[in-house]
């Protein structure tokens, strides 16, 4: 069995706890762990075989990872150029917080 692959992110935010659920339940290889970053970090890290990738790039490698459509849709979107993903991604990242208003970001981070 290989290395299981890394995905670290923000703990204290709704919205990336309710993403990492999502993955959680998705990863029916069970090939994904997850980590929390350090306070202040606000960017997604990936690390798996090929190296370690950030922003947009890590969260599509990540959805990739699942496999089946999922490997499909992220191949799609990684076809957008990595400026256009990132620069996305850093307006969802400014206000992740205020997108999951009343969600709670507990999380289970035990792996």
């Amino acid at each position: 069995m290989s290395k299981k692959i890394e995905i670290n992110y923000d703990g204290e935010c709704a919205f990336c706890a309710s993403s990492i659920r999502w993955l959680r339940q998705h990863d029916h290889g069970n090939q994904l762990s997850y980590k929390t970053l350090p306070k202040g970090a606000s960017c997604v890290k990936l690390e798996d075989e090929d190296g370690t990738w950030e922003a947009s790039t890590a969260a599509l490698r990540a959805v990739g990872h699942l496999g089946g459509k999922w490997r499909v849709i992220s191949r799609i979107l990684m076809l957008i150029p990595r400026q256009v993903r990132d620069a996305l991604y850093r307006l969802i990242a400014k206000h992740r917080h205020s997108l999951s208003t009343g969600v709670q970001a507990t999380q289970n981070n035990a792996e």
